[in-house]
């Protein structure tokens, strides 16, 4: 999800007023390395020892 302080930078102009995103559009060109980024800092501690991170998936060692 995202956090209510940056959904205004995600913001669509449509015929019908602003649309906020709250969640991350799938088939946007950056979704995937922003969902690999944000899902590395929050298990970068259980990096490499117990856990590979590879695109969308996890393996548990």
């Amino acid at each position: 999800d995202f956090s209510s302080l940056h959904r205004d930078i995600f913001a669509i102009n449509t015929p019908i007023g602003l649309v906020q995103m709250t969640r991350l559009p799938m088939g946007w060109a950056n979704s995937v390395s922003t969902f690999q980024r944000v899902l590395t800092s929050v298990l970068h501690w259980h990096m490499p020892d117990r856990l590979s991170l590879f695109v969308d998936n996890g393996v548990v060692k």
